[in-house]
């Protein structure tokens, strides 16, 4: 009991920045596991399947939020219904069905490295849409992101029709459209209430599909493992770590938040060479370099980046 008053009295005696980079600082190490924890899942669970239910356990533990803070109604709210529905289908079932599912074929290091790339195609559409002016420093960096993104891909394209990192970028780059639609909800919603609709909704719609579509059994592997591997996911990576985040963005500014976000691909890599034996390549060591790189010259110093969580 003693520890635990000591650790209230500490917290609550920091200021709310420090407050601010410890949430971020937990929701990068909890969301950095993601990809590893996908990539494990392979040949053990079916992608929609584990995709589906680890977004609606994430929807559980948003809606206990939502519970205690006494705010259910806002899951009703009409006026902010056609937004939420359009950023379900978009993010929880398209962009994670895909990223699920293409995410068990490439490395875990890839997956990490790539979601980065979100960041510039959520700049490129506000920018076309005139939500933001087009810079010297924007476009700087969307070289660097580019030139990093590439070396991921290329590397591993083997000629053949199918490249899942290819897959996988342009699976990104819908996510702008998703943010569009939630940014246009959240004048009438708070953050954790879109979460929770999305979750619920998207991943109710996840496992339907895995019913219809995925014909394969769960593997004979330990019924321990499996269930590990979707709490991991689901509670943590995709739950607790959302929750910090929209957590941090109100005590950060947004740029800031962001340049701390590069550092989950170093997470990312770190886990998988323990868990998983992936041996960083010299081509991701380089790619990772150049998405960083070009991210903070985006958001260095500039109060106008803005991002949506996804």
């Amino acid at each position: 009991m003693d520890v635990r008053c000591a650790i209230l009295k500490w917290f609550r005696g920091l200021s709310t920045e420090k407050k601010g980079e410890l949430f971020i600082g937990v929701s990068l190490l909890l969301w950095g596991m993601m990809p590893v924890l996908v990539r494990s899942s392979a040949n053990v669970l079916p992608p929609l399947f584990f995709a589906g239910s680890s977004i609606f356990i994430a929807g559980i533990v948003c809606l206990l939020v939502l519970v205690v803070s006494g705010k259910t109604a806002e899951l009703i709210c009409k006026t902010a219904f056609r937004d939420m529905l359009f950023s379900t289908l978009i993010i929880s079932v398209l962009f994670y069905g895909v990223l699920f599912w293409a995410g068990q074929k490439t490395r875990a290091g890839n997956i990490a490295i790539l979601n980065q790339s979100e960041v510039i195609w959520t700049f490129l559409f506000f920018t076309l849409l005139g939500f933001e002016k087009v810079t010297t420093r924007k476009i700087a960096g969307t070289f660097f992101v580019l030139v990093g993104v590439s070396l991921i891909v290329l590397r591993n394209f083997s000629g053949a029709f199918v490249s899942w990192d290819l897959f996988l970028v342009l699976i990104f780059t819908i996510t702008p459209v998703g943010n569009y639609f939630q940014k246009r909800a959240l004048t009438r919603v708070s953050s954790i209430t879109q979460l929770c609709f999305r979750s619920l909704l998207g991943g109710f719609f996840l496992l339907s599909m895995s019913v219809l579509f995925e014909k394969e059994q769960l593997s004979h592997g330990s019924p321990v493992f499996i269930v590990s591997l979707i709490a991991l996911n689901g509670l943590l990576a995709l739950g607790v770590s959302k929750i910090l985040f929209l957590e941090s963005l109100k005590r950060l500014e947004v740029s800031k938040t962001i340049a701390l976000g590069t550092a989950a691909p170093a997470v990312t890599m770190i886990a998988a060479y323990f868990i998983l034996d992936e041996i960083p390549e010299i081509t991701q060591l380089l790619g990772l370099a150049c998405v960083m790189t070009g991210i903070l010259i985006m958001v260095w110093n500039s109060g106008a980046a803005r991002r949506n969580v996804t």
